[in-house]
């Protein structure tokens, strides 16, 4: 029998699950995955060419071959073949990223079958994986169920799981629940998992109440975890509270590590939009473990821009080792930005605070960036407690 994981364990599981939805996000939402047609000037400055330099002539310091044409777009559209062969001679970076993006898009919509033996062509590598996610994504926009029996016959033929999450995202742009339908019939294990996630970060934008309603329906242990966590990071960009308030009536049905994943994206995800309303709810939270991982998930939210909040909700999680992990994170940053705010803010919290064990993990992040602090207010306060 495996030893029981502890709410420490649960709430970076939770933490990292939150992070399933940035993953996600690079095919749900277009605006972050596909970029604006790059200018001739914009691929230039990133390291391939444009024929012409801003006064009109030749760059000759670009070899003919990495130069890449003034419209881009309608090379892709019309001849995505030699677009193809420009984007292989271009050095790495963003401008071989986007114009990647350009290609897979406008391919996906004209000959997507081409363009998918073009990208299986390609070395394994990052270079293959992200274009075969392009492909996937905007294929299952433009023809879901294409794209749909591709990743299956990649599949059957023993392929990858790549593309599968991809197409789910594109497919949940115009409709989620057969994005959804799609991903629960995959035969690979792995590759629904990661279909379900995407399509349920997509149906959350548009009605997560349905979505949530199919995860929990689920009956893959895995697909539905990582649904649940991709939905959790993507509802709260629409209606975090009806997010809440489903989440508080479906508590006692989801598991102690769905519960871990879902309060964790929900709050961070809330935290974004709005602090104070993810604070109430978080305060809400009854007495216990889920209330510990709110906090800390609070807390870890409000650390970057809100430390002196940060610090208050990291001191105020119930589980001992937790709150010991959270404490220690929060101060870590809040001394990097705000040293003399940090330390007296520290130095009144410890002179109220009766857990010694929780003294002694402050004084050791004090010693690492002041020693001498540290010792006075060691003195100070164990001093004035013996």
């Amino acid at each position: 029998m495996s030893a029981p994981i502890s709410l420490k364990e649960k709430a970076i599981a939770g933490l990292l699950a939150a992070a399933v939805f940035v993953g996600v996000l690079i095919y749900v939402w277009p605006d972050h995955h596909r970029s604006a047609p790059t200018a001739p000037d914009q691929i230039e400055s990133q390291g391939a060419a444009s024929p012409q330099r801003a006064g009109g002539a030749a760059n000759p310091g670009i070899p003919p071959a990495q130069r890449m044409p003034e419209d881009f777009a309608a090379l892709c559209a019309q001849r995505p073949r030699e677009a193809a062969a420009l984007i292989l001679a271009m050095p790495e970076g963003d401008g071989r990223t986007s114009a990647t993006q350009q290609l897979m898009d406008a391919w996906a919509r004209s000959d997507p079958n081409a363009a998918a033996g073009w990208v299986e062509s390609l070395p394994a590598g990052p270079f293959r994986d992200d274009a075969l996610a392009d492909l996937a994504f905007s294929w299952g926009d433009a023809s879901p169920e294409a794209a749909g029996d591709w990743i299956l016959a990649r599949l059957r033929a023993g392929g990858d799981i790549g593309g599968a999450g991809a197409v789910a995202a594109g497919w949940g742009q115009s409709d989620p629940a057969a994005a959804a339908a799609w991903a629960s019939r995959l035969p690979d294990r792995k590759a629904r998992a990661e279909a379900a996630a995407a399509a349920a970060a997509a149906w959350g934008q548009s009605d997560g109440a349905a979505a949530a309603k199919w995860v929990q329906s689920l009956d893959d242990p895995a697909s539905r975890t990582r649904a649940l966590a991709a939905l959790a990071g993507s509802w709260p960009e629409s209606d975090p509270a009806a997010m809440a308030g489903w989440l508080n009536r479906a508590m006692p049905s989801l598991s102690a590590d769905e519960r871990a994943f879902a309060v964790a994206s929900l709050v961070q995800g809330w935290t974004e939009s709005d602090p104070a309303a993810a604070a109430e709810w978080v305060n809400g939270q009854p007495p216990g473990d889920d209330r510990s991982l709110a906090s800390a998930a609070l807390a870890d939210s409000l650390a970057d821009e809100h430390p002196a909040d940060a610090f208050g909700w990291a001191m105020g999680v119930e589980d001992p080792e937790l709150q010991g992990d959270t404490v220690e994170g929060v101060l870590e940053l809040w001394l990097e930005d705000d040293p003399a705010a940090a330390k007296e803010s520290v130095a009144a919290a410890l002179a109220q605070q009766p857990d010694k064990a929780l003294r002694y993990r402050i004084y050791d992040v004090l010693y690492r960036t002041d020693p001498a602090f540290r010792d006075a207010l060691f003195e100070k306060i164990e001093g004035a407690g013996e």
